[in-house]
């Protein structure tokens, strides 16, 4: 390959449950991880109050937002505490640094993956093994219907370089300088009255994706 190295492509859908892992460590049972990255995950689509929202759904987001780097983490963890070393990023949001009222259950999920892995991080740390919470803003990709990069949105690529370079520096980082800047402007902005605040920009918003 390009890169000299083997790919093992293991298509699952997280969503399934227990079933899923007892399948994902029969395949990777034989690898030597040295870094997870934890980046399954899922929205409601569309900004919604909570009683709006089909419990499954909410189901689901906890399922894959949490559940699935819980599940993943057990599964990679012994081997890299038996060679004392490895490296864990846990992907969450820009959403964690305040409420996110209209998508309660999702920006309450990022803030469980900043929790969890600051506290793994603080369990681990001493035994060799590295772990950060990435809360990024929004990235050029499909994903979020974007095909190039804008004001708003980063290149995927110069991204995940930067992302990469504060590995083992930051045990919680935004990936990138520009959204490091983002964050601190969106608390500047949001002020002490975050969740009220949230709520109103993101009426706003989707007043007009009705439209």
């Amino acid at each position: 390959s390009k890169y000299n190295r083997d790919v093992r492509v293991i298509p699952v859908d997280f969503s399934e449950g227990q079933s899923v892992y007892d399948d994902i460590q029969a395949e990777i049972s034989d690898l030597d991880i040295a870094i997870l990255v934890n980046n399954v995950g899922t929205g409601i689509g569309g900004e919604s109050y909570f009683s709006q929202v089909d419990p499954l759904r909410h189901r689901k987001v906890i399922e894959l937002n949490c559940q699935s780097m819980i599940q993943m983490t057990h599964l990679v963890l012994p081997k890299m505490l038996e060679k004392k070393k490895g490296i864990i990023v846990n992907i969450a949001s820009i959403l964690c640094l305040f409420p996110v009222p209209l998508s309660t259950v999702y920006s309450s999920s990022k803030i469980f993956v900043l929790h969890f892995s600051t506290a793994l991080q603080t369990e681990y740390k001493s035994k060799g093994i590295i772990v950060q919470c990435n809360s990024p803003g929004y990235v050029a990709t499909q994903l979020v219907g974007l095909k190039k990069a804008t004001w708003w949105a980063v290149d995927p690529v110069a991204y995940g370089r930067s992302s990469v370079a504060t590995i083992g520096l930051q045990h919680h980082t935004n990936g990138c300088l520009y959204h490091v800047i983002q964050a601190f402007v969106l608390k500047l902005l949001l002020g002490q009255k975050t969740s009220i605040n949230v709520m109103k920009v993101w009426g706003k918003i989707k007043q007009k994706w009705a439209k």
